[in-house]
């Protein structure tokens, strides 16, 4: 099955995704500031969206150019986190299939009830080049998790 394919089965069409998800995926720049942060935005988007940790290092690597050997540590350090009993679950992320803002362990985050984020490539900045970027990550083929 073809990566992008695979995710918007998921998560709906790129084009629906909020904005700020975009920007982060597609103009990832380790050194930039607050890059930490910004990277665990995008990893609590595909985490809490269900999205498979394999599948979500894939596609962020092909997107944001970042090496996926790092992508695979950076995310399974925090998809594991999250997956514990006891792991810090006040993170939050936008719900695609809810349409609304939700911390990690499911919960409603009720301050953020009323807000809609800004969602497509035209207001990253840059649609053209994320259009670019797609057209060949739409060619990749999703990777089976090896053993």
């Amino acid at each position: 099955m073809l990566l992008v394919d695979a995710m918007e089965s998921r998560l709906g069409s790129v084009e629906t995704w909020p904005t700020s998800i975009l920007t982060i995926i597609f103009a990832f720049d380790p050194h930039m500031q607050n890059a930490i942060s910004k990277l665990e935005t995008v990893i609590a988007f595909f985490f809490g969206n269900c999205v498979p940790l394999q599948m979500a290092c894939q596609l962020f690597s092909a997107c944001s150019g970042h090496p996926l050997v790092l992508v695979e540590d950076q995310f399974h350090s925090l998809y594991e986190f999250w997956s514990r009993p006891c792991g810090n679950k006040y993170c939050y992320y936008y719900n695609m299939w809810e349409g609304r803002y939700k911390y990690i362990d499911g919960s409603d985050v009720y301050s953020f009830s009323s807000i809609t984020p800004k969602t497509g490539f035209k207001g990253t900045g840059f649609p053209t080049i994320i259009r670019s970027i797609l057209r060949s990550v739409c060619q990749m083929e999703l990777k089976e998790e090896s053993d």
